[in-house]
């Protein structure tokens, strides 16, 4: 998002500037996703209508501009470069399963979520390749060289200047969008985590007038801001991207056990269908993404999983002479 909003002023560039406009981004959501899910959901649904318009509206003129030279592949990428920007490309379709942290919130949550992530999923992998095929098809090899806003370029090539500067808005709204979103879901993680006495007790109240975890809200919010002021969004992606593959890994394993356990499944869920079909093909993908992480970002994710290891040893030894006392 600073990188997007230094097309109209340099001064995203600096540091503190930067630092000020997240804490601005996520105090303001901080403050919607406080006052409850619903303010947090229809906000969410609002900004995602307002991003994907002008999308739609681009593909819709670029298809009508496309060189087709534009599209001719002169050479093939070797299997680490696709591996490598796989890992990259990957962090672009989480997310989905942030709709689980708050099925508890959600009518008919069995049919529903599975539903929506579906078509959520589907959704972006088709309006994905429409951009990727259009912009190609009208900057050709001008695209590398648009790496800060290739959409704004594209939908300047289309339209002029104008054109441009509304794909560089809805750039931005988009990522508003996203962190929307992320607000809202993830700290009903941290929620979880406290109500199941892995995190201190703070983190699962619940405000006295909007019902919704603040405190999880304003923790997650800061780790946000700390987060985004420590890196670029490169180094950031490949980091949750990892971490997040190997949450999926464990995710695919608890699966199999399942299905060779007596598992009660209520009436309406969703079992994924193809037996074991799926899991094997999600274990060797994402060993082969994984394969691509660097050994820096794997000594980073080492040191942050002791870090918590030796805090969950910690918050439980502390717990147990409280309660003993």
């Amino acid at each position: 998002m600073a990188d997007a909003l230094k097309e109209f002023n340099p001064a995203f560039s600096d540091k503190y500037i930067r630092i000020g406009l997240f804490i601005l981004v996520f105090g303001v959501l901080s403050l919607i996703n406080i006052r409850g899910v619903k303010s947090g959901s229809q906000f969410a649904v609002t900004v995602t209508l307002l991003k994907l318009t002008p999308l739609i509206l681009m593909i819709i003129l670029g298809l009508f501009s496309i060189s087709s030279a534009n599209l001719t592949v002169s050479s093939w990428p070797g299997v680490n470069e696709i591996g490598q920007t796989s890992l990259i490309l990957f962090f672009a379709f989480m997310g989905t399963e942030a709709a689980l942290n708050i099925s508890g919130e959600i009518k008919n949550p069995q049919r529903s979520i599975p539903r929506g992530i579906f078509m959520g999923v589907a959704g972006i992998v088709i309006i994905y390749l429409f951009i990727q095929f259009v912009a190609q098809g009208v900057l050709g090899n001008q695209l590398a060289a648009e790496s800060n806003a290739p959409l704004a370029a594209t939908a300047a090539k289309l339209v002029g200047v104008v054109g441009g500067t509304i794909l560089v808005v809805t750039s931005i709204v988009s990522m508003f969008g996203l962190l929307s979103g992320d607000v809202l879901a993830q700290p009903r993680l941290l929620f979880a985590a406290s109500k199941d006495k892995l995190l201190p007790d703070f983190l699962g109240k619940v405000h006295p007038k909007f019902a919704s975890p603040y405190w999880a809200i304003i923790a997650y919010s800061l780790c946000g801001i700390i987060l985004a002021s420590s890196g670029g969004f490169q180094q950031l992606a490949n980091l949750a991207s990892s971490s997040m593959l190997i949450i999926y890994l464990a995710v695919v394993a608890a699966m199999i056990r399942l299905r060779y356990k007596d598992a009660v499944i209520e009436k309406g869920s969703f079992k994924v269908p193809f037996g074991l079909v799926i899991p094997f093909l999600a274990i060797v993908i994402i060993g082969w993404l994984l394969s691509h992480v660097t050994i820096k970002e794997f000594k980073a994710m080492g040191i942050f999983f002791a870090v918590l290891t030796v805090f969950y040893f910690i918050n439980a030894a502390v717990r147990k002479k409280v309660s003993v006392t």
